[in-house]
């Protein structure tokens, strides 16, 4: 089925796992894993919920403007 015998075939296996090992080191850094979860908590929050939203009693030091 496979031929181990071709130099070429272990060439390709061997970047291939290369490049696969190295995706994998680059994707679950600490510094990577922080970096998507401070852009997690930093997104605007959207919801698609059909209900009426619920506002905090919470002073953000701006002021409102009058009306």
């Amino acid at each position: 089925m496979f031929d181990i015998e071709n130099p070429v075939h272990w060439l390709v296996a061997v970047l291939a796992l290369t490049a696969v090992g190295l995706l994998l080191l680059v994707f679950f850094n600490p510094e990577a894993r922080e970096r998507r979860r401070r852009e997690r908590n930093h997104r605007r929050v959207v919801s698609k919920a059909k209900r009426p939203t619920v506002s905090l009693a919470v002073k953000t030091g701006t002021e409102k403007k009058e009306r």
